[in-house]
């Protein structure tokens, strides 16, 4: 099955297999999506391939304006979180994003959160663990990038950074 203009990102759940990738708005029509995340926009897509022979389009929609997805995971009840890199005014920094099918089966976001400096960030990969906690790395080229407890406090342009995120649903 071709999908945009590439898949950065692939997961599975007990339904079939979760990608995403790139170029939504060129390549990959609105399939089972809330309108108000089609009315967003954006570059980026996160789908469900059935797991059928061969594998068809179940649902797919944008991530959302100014984002670029890069890793996907699915939790324990079908939710999705992709992270990535999302724009913002000022900078770009690490994106995190959970998506939910609603009571109507349409693809909605049900939050979406950033993680970075002053300074260009991203997300690689990501990672979910029993207690609902959320894993992401990535890297940083900002020196003012958040950091609690850390390993190593003595931050300089161009490092990896592993972030957890508490997912209180």
């Amino acid at each position: 099955t071709l999908l945009g203009d590439g898949v950065r990102g692939v997961a599975l759940d007990a339904t079939g297999v979760v990608v995403v990738g790139g170029t939504y708005l060129n390549a990959v029509a609105a399939v089972n999506a809330h309108p108000d995340l089609v009315a967003a926009g954006g570059t980026d897509f996160v789908a469900r391939l059935t797991a059928t022979t061969p594998l068809a389009l179940a649902w797919a929609g944008p991530i959302g304006y100014q984002t670029y997805g890069n890793a996907v995971a699915v939790d324990r009840v079908g939710a999705v979180y992709v992270a990535g890199i999302g724009d913002t005014p000022s900078t770009r920094n690490a994106y995190v994003a959970r998506f939910r099918l609603d009571p109507n089966h349409l693809l909605t976001k049900q939050w979406e959160a950033t993680l970075g400096g002053s300074s260009p960030d991203g997300a690689e990969a990501i990672a979910l663990d029993r207690e609902a906690s959320i894993y992401v790395a990535g890297s940083t080229r900002s020196d003012d990038f958040p950091l609690i407890n850390p390993a190593d406090s003595t931050q300089i342009e161009g490092e990896g950074f592993v972030a957890r995120l508490r997912n209180d649903d």
